[in-house]
C-alpha cells in the first residue's frame, strides 16, 4: 500500500510490458480490498498476542530468518518445493511431471535441480513406488489410519487437529494455519515441538499481508519454528498465473522469511508449469538456484542489435549452466552498472559492436555482433564455468 508508479521491464516490445503492469495492478488492488483478519481466541483460554507494526525486518540488507532445522526443511538449508498431484488416484508417469524419473533398468530414481522436494497426495494408488529420498505428505487422518503403507509418509494436521493432540508426535510432520487461526496457545506448542514445520495460507480476509504478519508474529514472539508458504490458484492463463503467484509470494522469499513454497493451482496449468514456476521464483528472488540467470534490458534507442533475438539464442545455448548470472545489455551507457553483479557479460558497444565481461572486467572488446555468442561461449569455458 506505499506505491504510486509501477514500472514494467521486459526484453520484449515495449507494448507487451502494459498488460504485465495492468495484472499486477489489478491483483494488488484485489488483495487491498480484503480487510485485514485478527487472531481469534477466547480471553480464557487462548489469549491472542498483540500484533504490533513494528516490522522485524531490515528492509535495507537481506537476512533470512533464523530457524530450527526440521531434517531438509529450515536453518540453512534452501528453501523447499512442495508438489501436489491432481489426478484421484494418479498415475506413475504423474511423477514426470514433479521431476520425480525412475530409472527402470538401474531401479534408481534420478531427480534433477527443478525436482520437487515433498509431494502431497489425497490418495493412495496401490502398486506406485515413491523415491526414499522424498517426503510424502499426507493428511493427518489417513496417516493416523494407515501405518502399514510401502512408503514412509509425513502427517499434515490442521492447527485445531494439532490443538487437540494428545500427546505430542515424535517424528516431523506439518501443521496448515492461517493468521486469523494464530493464538497464544497454538504458538505456545509451536514453541515446544522442535519437529514441527507450517505450512502458512492466507485465509478468505488475508493475502500477501496476512502471510507475512503470521511470520512477524513468530518472529517477535520468538518461535523459530521453519515456515512454508502455501498458495491456491484457479488460473486459466500461464502469465496471469506467473504474475499473481511471484508477486504474492516473491516479496516473502526477498524478505527471507520463508523456508518453502507450496503452490496449487487446480487443473487449469500442468503441475509441471507450477513446479517450475515454484523454483522460478525461488530463483528469481535468490533464495535457492535451481538454473542459469539472467539479467536483460528492455529495448531502447540505444541498442544496436535485436536485443530479444539475441538473448534467445544465448537462452538456448547457456541454460544447462546452472548458478552463473549473464547479463545481456543492449548499450554502453547503462549496461555495465546493470550487469554489475553478474558472472559473466555481453554489452553492446556500438552498431554491430560487443563487449563481452568477466564480473566487471572487460575480457574482449568490440566484437562483431555475428560472432558474439560464440566468443561469449569460448569465455566461459575458457574460464572453467562451461559444464
Amino acid at each position: 500500500g506505499i506505491g504510486d508508479t509501477i514500472r514494467v521491464s521486459l526484453t520484449e516490445d515495449p507494448e507487451n510490458e502494459i498488460p504485465v503492469a495492468l495484472q499486477l495492478v489489478k491483483n494488488f488492488a484485489e488483495n487491498g480490498n480484503q480487510q485485514s483478519a485478527k487472531p481469534k481466541g477466547d480471553a480464557e483460554t487462548s489469549k491472542p498476542y498483540k500484533t504490533t507494526t513494528v516490522s522485524p525486518v531490515n528492509p535495507y540488507e537481506y537476512n533470512r530468518r533464523k530457524t530450527t532445522s526440521v531434517q531438509n526443511i529450515g536453518g540453512h538449508q534452501v528453501p523447499v518445493v512442495v508438489s501436489e498431484l491432481l489426478h484421484n488416484p494418479f498415475l506413475p508417469e504423474d511423477l514426470l511431471q514433479i521431476g520425480w524419473v525412475y530409472d527402470k533398468s538401474k531401479d534408481k530414481w534420478k531427480f534433477t535441480d527443478q525436482s520437487a522436494d515433498l509431494l502431497y497426495i489425497r490418495q493412495y494408488n496401490s502398486g506406485i513406488s515413491f523415491p526414499a529420498e522424498k517426503g510424502i505428505l499426507v493428511d493427518y487422518k489417513w496417516w493416523a489410519s494407515y501405518r502399514n503403507l510401502p512408503f514412509k509418509t509425513v502427517p499434515l494436521l490442521t492447527s485445531t487437529e494439532y490443538l487437540s493432540l494428545a500427546e505430542m508426535i515424535t517424528t516431523p510432520h506439518f501443521v496448515l494455519s492461517s493468521y486469523s487461526n494464530l493464538t497464544s496457545d497454538l504458538i505456545s506448542l509451536l514453541k515446544k515441538d522442535p519437529l514441527v514445520i507450517l505450512m502458512v495460507e492466507p485465509d478468505n480476509k488475508t493475502g500477501f499481508h496476512g502471510q507475512r504478519g503470521f511470520v512477524f508474529e513468530l518472529m517477535h514472539q520468538h518461535c523459530d519454528v521453519p515456515v512454508i508458504f502455501k498458495r491456491t490458484y484457479a488460473e486459466p492463463e500461464t502469465e496471469n498465473f506467473h504474475v499473481k503467484s511471484a508477486a504474492d509470494l516473491g516479496g516473502l522469499f526477498i524478505d527471507g522469511l520463508g523456508d518453502g513454497i507450496w503452490i496449487s493451482n487446480g487443473d487449469k496449468i500442468n503441475t509441471r508449469e507450477v513446479c517450475k514456476t515454484a523454483f522460478g521464483i525461488l530463483q528469481a528472488s535468490r533464495s535457492r538456484i535451481s538454473s542459469v540467470e539472467y539479467i536483460s534490458c528492455p529495448s531502447c534507442g540505444r541498442t544496436n542489435f535485436n536485443i530479444m533475438e539475441v538473448s534467445a539464442k544465448i537462452r538456448e545455448r547457456t541454460s544447462h549452466l546452472k548458478g552463473l548470472k549473464i547479463g545481456i545489455m543492449g548499450c554502453i551507457v547503462n549496461g555495465i552498472g546493470e550487469m554489475a553483479d553478474a558472472d559473466y557479460g555481453y554489452v553492446g558497444s556500438g552498431k554491430g559492436k560487443v563487449n563481452l565481461y568477466k564480473a566487471r572486467e572487460v575480457i574482449r572488446k568490440n566484437i562483431p555482433e555475428n560472432e558474439a555468442v560464440e566468443e561469449l561461449i569460448q569465455v566461459i569455458k575458457d574460464n572453467g564455468d562451461w559444464h
